[in-house]
């Protein structure tokens, strides 16, 4: 296991320690914890359609794009788009699930109230790499076979609203162009399986932070 610390800005300096998990095969995650021990346990956690082109990241979400890469203005294709707000909305729903089956208190950010100053909110986007320059982009592509996410936790409310822990996921799919009928199936499959992964950074981070008992998912790798 490597440990590599870094300092995060954003609203208040936050140092944060990044942590590479290797040996997790398809479904590779490489999350990151803060050293802060300030934060109470949310109230409730809402999450949020990720973000399929760079537009909803920066514009919707205002979120901070410097840990991986900045999103650029390039777009992936019209399928891509389209496949991936359907992903994104499944994502949501089965995140939202996982989370309440570990007894963590969630909603979709849509269906629910504003958040408050101990409300948590999940925000996301999907990556893919620039061919021009092989930067990480805000966009979701599905023709090498995995679905790649950048997760934040984010906690307050308003100018109280500041990043946490952030993580990435990348998950193996079975999306490819040209399913037809298919697709919808493929695509509840595989959000589900990435849905598992990003809830699995969550709860980790909710144990490490003593708001949940167990041992975390890291400490039960090595």
């Amino acid at each position: 296991m490597k440990i590599v610390f870094r300092t995060y800005n954003r609203f208040n300096a936050i140092c944060l320690a990044t942590i590479v998990v290797a040996g997790c095969g398809a479904n590779d995650i490489t999350p990151v914890f803060p050293t802060s021990d300030t934060l109470v346990r949310p109230d409730r956690v809402l999450v949020y359609d990720f973000a399929v082109v760079p537009s909803e990241f920066d514009i919707v979400y205002g979120a901070d794009t410097r840990s991986v890469g900045n999103s650029g203005s390039q777009t992936g294709s019209t399928e891509d788009t389209k496949v991936g707000r359907a992903f994104a909305k499944v994502l949501t729903e089965k995140l939202v699930e996982e989370l309440r089956g570990r007894g963590i208190n969630s909603y979709r950010a849509s269906e629910s109230t504003p958040p408050g100053d101990s409300t948590a909110s999940i925000k996301g986007r999907f990556i893919r790499m620039n061919q021009a320059d092989g930067r990480l982009i805000t966009g979701f592509d599905f023709s090498n076979g995995q679905v790649r996410t950048n997760i934040q936790i984010l906690q307050g409310s308003e100018l109280r609203l500041r990043v946490v822990a952030e993580a990435e996921t990348s998950t193996s799919s079975n999306l490819k162009p040209g399913l037809g009928p298919a697709l919808d199936s493929i695509v509840e499959g595989d959000a589900k399986r990435t849905a598992t992964q990003v809830a699995e950074r969550i709860v980790d981070y909710y144990k490490r932070r003593g708001w949940i008992n167990g041992r975390s998912a890291n400490e039960m790798h090595d």
